[in-house]
């Protein structure tokens, strides 16, 4: 029996990979030959292990397949994907992350998300990610700025996601990032000339107002306050005839609808004597805003 079962283990620690069945039955009936028919069970456990171990190295096979897969499909994004283990360690990063900062997948390797990250964004950053590795949370979303290789400023927008285990523990944090410095970009320009804009109207030696067709006030400038006698919060939101008399009023308002109606531009001069400055001459042009 001890001459048996020596003989089995060897068979089984030596038996390769490939080829399985075949040496399943080959050893199954060197043992039949040469102890008889006692290890009859000996062979057929034996030939068991061994089949069960090909169909292991079939799913290990198609387990490496699927992974490959996986990797070419997550290299061929155009998006950054990367996962981190619950201290913020990056443990994979595909190629479109690699792109956009600069860094080869396997430099990313061991590196903290703060490592790249924005100073000025770190901060944020670590107290959500706190949150989703202590599984307070689920997901979050963020729009912060990066750090290239490179030093260059890049803004992305971060969706990262706690995966739990079996038992749903936390297990690691998968990350996912939009790159949106062009549109970070436009809207900074868009800011920078409303800012612009907002300070040519407040130094205009003349009024200026902006109306909704409603004919409400949404804009005016500190010209238009002087003539009204108040502040400018006391004006938005309010119409002509809040603050007119009301033949001036009326005439206000079927300027305004022709013009809204006709989108071309309506002017009226004439002499006024309803406003605190007392009477005075205005020329006042209407002009249509089209989206």
């Amino acid at each position: 029996k001890a001459e048996g079962r020596a003989y089995f283990w060897k068979i089984v620690s030596q038996v390769p990979s490939a080829n399985l069945t075949a040496l399943a039955e080959r050893e199954t009936r060197k043992i039949l030959l040469v102890f008889g028919p006692l290890y009859i069970i000996v062979a057929m456990a034996l030939g068991g292990l061994i089949l069960v171990r090909g169909r292991h190295v079939t799913a290990e096979k198609a387990l490496r397949e699927s992974e490959a897969r996986t990797r070419l499909l997550l290299d061929g994004i155009s998006v950054g994907f990367g996962v981190e283990d619950l201290n913020g360690q990056t443990i994979l990063a595909n190629e479109g992350w690699a792109r956009i900062l600069g860094y080869t997948p396997e430099e990313f390797l061991n590196m903290h998300f703060t490592e790249y990250t924005h100073p000025d964004y770190a901060a944020e950053d670590v107290s959500l990610f706190g949150e989703l590795a202590e599984g307070k949370r689920d997901r979050y979303q963020v729009e912060k700025r990066y750090l290239a290789k490179n030093g260059e400023d890049i803004w992305g927008r971060l969706t990262r996601t706690l995966v739990r285990d079996e038992q749903g523990n936390p297990k690691n944090c998968l990350g996912v990032v939009e790159v949106i410095t062009e549109r970070k970009h436009a809207e900074r320009a868009l800011v920078e000339s409303e800012a612009r804009f907002k300070s040519f109207m407040e130094a205009a030696p003349i009024g200026i107002a902006a109306k909704d067709a409603q004919g409400r006030f949404t804009y005016v400038n500190p010209v238009v306050c002087q003539h009204f006698g108040v502040p400018q919060e006391a004006i938005i939101g309010k119409t002509a005839a809040d603050f007119r008399r009301s033949d001036i009023a009326a005439a206000i308002a079927r300027a305004e609808r022709k013009v809204i109606e006709t989108g071309t531009p309506q002017a009226f001069e004439g002499e006024t004597d309803d406003m605190p400055l007392g009477v005075q001459v205005i020329r006042n042009i209407r002009l249509p805003i089209k989206d």
